[in-house]
């Protein structure tokens, strides 16, 4: 039997035991998630399977699939994918939270205001750039305000952030930059469901944090 089969055998007995027993006891300091795409799923076993019964020094050893990171790859592995099986993946403080989220909490760590006019071009599409965020953040709309919360205001749309301004309107990639915003490097899903490594300001800004990079 080659490796692939012995795989597909390992994952079938895998899911009839899921299918059976629901669950497992799951090891802690564990990542069950082993093609990291934020899904506990039929990949993961199948990882698991490639690599069944190797050890570190052995061709096929896939430190990933080692999911209790004990040294070997075997049954105890498949359980806890077993275990989570169907689930998203959890490993990280951070999963779940998108470009936006990060951008948004260093715009109020820096105490972020935007000074708009409510016919002005540009502003609107600031807006359609922030989307939601807009709705958490300093926005001012010089005609519609105080005029002496304006009165240095030379043009629209433009942001203070941390007591600097910064005339015209700006990219999320742009704020990021400004902010100085330290966003996790690793592995993020993009809104169509593909798992991205880029850098942080080379993200779409509705990626959503996975797990940091091994």
């Amino acid at each position: 039997m080659d490796k692939y089969h012995f795989a597909l055998v390992l994952i079938s007995i895998s899911l009839i035991l899921i299918a059976a027993y629901g669950s497992f006891v799951t090891a802690s300091n564990t990542n069950p998630d082993v093609v990291p795409d934020g899904k506990i799923d039929i990949f993961d076993l199948a990882s698991v399977g490639l690599a069944y019964g190797s050890q570190p020094n052995d061709s096929n050893y896939n430190a990933s699939a080692d999911v209790n990171t004990d040294g070997r790859i075997d049954i105890e592995d498949l359980k806890i994918i077993g275990d989570n099986y169907g689930g998203n993946a959890s490993n990280s403080e951070t999963n779940g939270l998108s470009v936006l989220d990060y951008t948004l909490k260093c715009l109020k760590d820096n105490r972020a205001t935007v000074y708009t006019q409510s016919l002005c071009g540009w502003c609107i599409k600031q807006s359609e750039e922030l989307g939601n965020m807009q709705n958490e953040i300093i926005w001012i709309e010089c005609d519609k305000q105080s005029a002496a919360a304006c009165s240095e205001i030379k043009s629209t749309p433009t942001w203070e952030i941390n007591g600097k301004r910064y005339s015209g309107f700006k990219t999320i990639e742009q704020l990021i930059r400004i902010t100085e915003c330290e966003i996790p490097t690793g592995y993020w899903m993009t809104e169509d469901g593909g798992v991205c490594t880029a850098f942080p300001e080379q993200l779409p800004k509705n990626s959503y944090f996975i797990k940091e990079a091994n």
